[in-house]
């Protein structure tokens, strides 16, 4: 059994009868995609506003794919074709997948079952991301960085959620930041500390240890 994690989410700030967000949304979950594509990842949107993107192996990386998701959305000039911003909750549930890869929106296997309660629950919280595994004792170990960055991402600016979005997804540097939006190198500083790029770094290299060090906890007790 393959252990990894499951992102389910819904778009904010658009209606199922309003499609304007689906174009941008099938871009944003190719482009994370490609940054995971080595691991064999999928996602599939089902029910016109709602998505299931799937990490395999490598379970910690989670919330860093999360938080590309909704940069890519809140972003305005990476995707000049569709400037409209829009949001999403996500809930990531982290448990057993199994090899055999069935389509994103029709398993029942554990990471699944776990992402899709989560994401029911978030509807009546104020929260838009959440994290969880099958021992609920976890979760607040695994909350402490998604109630952080989830803080940070809601307040961004259209700029602070362009700006993340090309320095994780293209790893862009600060100089490479300024030439592609025009700007000079302090302006480019200034929006990577306005967008909290270097919480941000911490929330998802806390999360990423924190998963790591309890799905090897898990393994050792049940092996």
């Amino acid at each position: 059994m393959e252990t990894g994690a499951v992102l389910t989410g819904d778009v904010i700030g658009s209606t199922r009868t309003d499609q304007e967000f689906l174009p941008k949304l099938k871009r944003v979950l190719h482009d994370v995609n490609q940054q995971f594509s080595a691991r064999h990842d999928r996602y599939e949107i089902y029910r016109g506003d709602s998505f299931q993107f799937v990490l395999r192996g490598n379970a910690g990386l989670s919330l860093k794919a999360a938080i590309l998701i909704r940069a890519g959305l809140k972003s305005e000039t990476i995707y000049p074709e569709f400037p409209a911003r829009f949001d999403a909750r996500i809930a990531m549930g982290i448990g057993n997948l199994a090899r055999v890869q069935h389509k994103p929106g029709e398993s029942n296997e554990e990471a699944f079952i776990i992402s899709g309660k989560l994401l029911d629950g978030l509807e009546k919280e104020k929260y838009n991301l959440v994290a969880g595994m099958n021992n609920p004792a976890w979760i607040n170990l695994l909350n402490v960085a998604t109630r952080w960055a989830d803080h940070i991402i809601s307040n961004w600016s259209a700029a602070s959620a362009d700006t993340l979005y090309l320095h994780w997804l293209k790893e862009l540097n600060q100089s490479e930041i300024a030439a592609a939006f025009g700007i000079t190198q302090p302006g480019a500083h200034k929006r990577f500390q306005q967008a909290k790029i270097e919480y941000l770094a911490f929330c998802e290299e806390n999360f990423r240890k924190t998963v790591n060090e309890l799905l090897n906890d898990r393994d050792h007790h049940t092996a």
